[in-house]
């Protein structure tokens, strides 16, 4: 029976580092997730890394929670990257076959692919992923996989995901001094989106959102692939910021509430009613009538300072105004 192998993921997040252990068994071909671990860094900000010193001890702490919980020991890490640094963008790539036989192989489409990413960008940037989005073969488009196939054009169309080579260098260096070594450099984005989205959702076309403490990632699958990804630098500690300064409270208290309270605002059950009048209408009795007001608890402000914006007990929500509710009279 072959020997299961240990697979080590890391994310360095907005600012948290994470860790997940996994089991692979090549003969099941299955993943078992063994322990995981996340601790905050302060040696993060936005994905990228703002002190080598911090992030190295929090690298080597989540490591070593993670390995106690799995009882393995690791040596290589995946490194999992974010931040406003990632940029992307879509290009395409063509390759003549020049051979009597036309038969594409895995060469050629290794050829094409090459060509496609074969573009000037700026000294301090690299390449990260390469994705293929599709291949033309003799200006026939939509085909998933050439290999086999015959044809002299081969053409392709690809995701290109670069990153900042002096933040990627950091973060590399973080984790070589805690001790591990980095197998390969991950995009966040298309990790999640391998985990969470399925081949039927990315045929018919939707759109995958990845907020994180400080960054929200976003990706468009359509017709099987990724045709657009991008980092926004808004995240998770903008609503904390936000609620804090609304509530005057610290930051750790306006997590918490954030996290504990996002439910507060939910239909009580009961109705108010206020009276109103039907214009065209002679009679008293038939004019007044009755709209149903639907009413919203407020949250337990505790301590709050007085203010405009929380003096209120109660919050109304009214319904929208249904048309044709009456009949208008008009004279004759």
């Amino acid at each position: 029976m072959p020997k299961s192998d240990i697979i080590a993921g890391l994310d360095m997040g907005s600012s948290r580092v994470t860790c997940v252990l996994a089991e692979h068994d090549a003969e099941s071909e299955k993943i078992r997730i063994l322990a995981g671990a996340s601790v905050p860094c302060k040696g993060l900000k936005g994905g990228v890394v703002v002190n080598i010193a911090e992030t190295q001890r929090a690298i080597a702490s989540v490591m070593e929670q993670a390995e106690e919980k799995a009882k393995e020991i690791v040596g290589e890490v995946y490194l999992g990257v974010r931040g406003g640094h990632i940029q992307t963008f879509n290009n395409r790539g063509a390759y003549n076959i020049a051979r009597a036989d036309k038969e594409i192989t895995a060469e050629d489409v290794s050829n094409v692919i090459e060509n496609a990413k074969a573009i000037p960008i700026p000294s301090d940037r690299e390449i990260l992923h390469v994705i293929p989005q599709g291949f033309s073969l003799d200006r026939q488009r939509g085909v998933p996989n050439p290999v086999g196939m015959e044809g002299a054009l081969l053409e392709v169309g690809v995701h290109i995901v670069t990153a900042q080579s002096s933040h990627i260098n950091n973060l590399m260096k973080s984790v070589s001094q805690a001790g591990f070594r980095v197998v390969d450099t991950v995009y966040n984005l298309l990790a999640i989106g391998e985990l969470v989205v399925s081949p039927e959702e990315k045929d018919l076309g939707c759109l995958l959102i990845d907020i994180g403490g400080q960054t929200t990632a976003i990706g468009i699958y359509y017709e099987g692939s990724l045709r657009f990804s991008s980092e926004i630098p808004l995240g998770g500690d903008n609503v904390t910021r936000d609620i804090a300064y609304g509530l005057g409270t610290s930051m750790a208290a306006a997590g918490g509430k954030g996290k504990t309270r996002c439910r507060t605002f939910k239909p009580c059950g009961r109705r108010l009613h206020d009276e109103y009048y039907r214009p065209g209408c002679q009679d008293q009795k038939r004019n007044k009538g009755q709209r149903s007001v639907g009413i919203r608890a407020a949250p337990d402000r505790g301590n709050v300072r007085k203010d405009k914006r929380f003096s209120s007990k109660l919050q109304l929500r009214r319904p929208a105004r249904r048309s044709h509710t009456y009949r208008r009279r008009f004279p004759t």
